[in-house]
């Protein structure tokens, strides 16, 4: 199957957990309506298990870390 765009291997790790969207919008200290809006939009990577979405710890900590922004150091 070729898709287009950046390809991303989700996998649970080694716990095997799998975060609901109330438990990943906890971890990423925001609420499940705007975690929905960003995975409708497709900014984040998820997992499909059956009708449901579930969302690893890694696909997350990833989306922080693509997501920040350098602090501006002032020039003297």
């Amino acid at each position: 199957m070729n898709r287009s765009g950046p390809v991303q291997a989700t996998h649970a790790g080694p716990s095997g957990a799998l975060l609901d969207y109330e438990a990943a919008a906890a971890y990423l200290c925001t609420t499940p309506r705007q975690l929905r809006e960003l995975w409708a939009r497709r900014r984040i990577t998820a997992v499909k298990v059956g009708r449901s979405v579930r969302f690893a710890p890694a696909d997350l900590d990833a989306f922080v870390a693509a997501n920040r922004v350098p602090a501006v150091v002032p020039r003297r």
